[in-house]
């Protein structure tokens, strides 16, 4: 089975275990493998490689430096990862945040581009609230076919949190720290695919009309798509895998 990991900021997963304390190192070595093809053990280099064997690395343009396993985003920068051709009828995306920054609407990672009507789905931290919020459409557009899903507390709180969006035909979830959500849903959060966008997978900002906009400013971790939705086991494996 295909799957796409955008496995752009990490160490290794020894490093990351070795961080947890002993009953969730314990929880970690009794859940299943996620996926018998996916290699856990991720070296950082000072470089946006993708690890999954797909090529899709990363090209980071303004302010974003790579430290210590993470990407810290100044808020005028962001990373272009191409056209990474994800599934649109069954999709997980995994990333981790970490930020204070509640001034402004905040782009954290997705396909979401204006211009043409190109958005499929993205993630956002609201403001003023630090709401984890999201945006999704099986039209590019933002009319017909488009979805919100909403957290309804704040996520913006100087802590590390593992964001996750699971999609399958007429059924999307929201995940934060390896727990399912009772996500506050509007418009259409249910569609049946995701629009079948060109639009780059990009992390820390989207864009509109050709210009990036909502630039995040945070860290963010370990960030992965998959072509599969996830079980709560493979994605409790991911939390339990921490932010890098």
């Amino acid at each position: 089975m295909r799957w796409l990991a955008l496995i752009l900021l990490t160490a290794t997963t020894a490093t990351a275990q070795s961080s947890l304390d002993p009953r969730a190192a314990a929880m970690l070595t009794e859940l299943p493998p996620y996926g018998a093809d996916i290699e856990l053990r991720y070296l950082l280099a000072q470089e946006l490689s993708d690890e999954s064997g797909n090529a899709h690395d990363g090209t980071a343009t303004g302010g974003v430096t790579l430290l210590n396993g993470v990407a810290k985003f100044d808020g005028t920068g962001y990373i272009d990862c191409g056209d990474i051709e994800n599934s649109t009828n069954h999709l997980t995306v995994s990333t981790w945040i970490c930020t204070t920054n509640k001034t402004a609407l905040q782009a954290v990672c997705g396909r979401h581009t204006a211009s043409g009507n190109k958005r499929s789905f993205c993630f956002f931290l609201c403001d003023p609230t630090g709401e984890f919020q999201i945006n999704l459409s099986s039209t590019g557009s933002l009319g017909e076919g488009v979805g919100v899903l909403n957290c309804g507390f704040d996520v913006c709180d100087g802590e590390w949190h593992q964001l996750v969006y699971t999609f399958e035909p007429y059924q999307s979830e929201m995940w934060i720290d390896g727990e399912q959500i009772d996500a506050i849903r509007r418009s259409n959060p249910n569609p049946g695919y995701l629009y079948r966008t060109s639009a780059p997978f990009s992390i820390g900002a989207n864009d509109a009309n050709a210009t990036p906009v909502n630039y995040y400013n945070g860290k963010i971790g370990r960030t992965i798509v998959f072509s599969r939705t996830l079980s709560a086991d493979e994605i409790m494996q991911l939390y339990l895998e921490g932010p890098y």
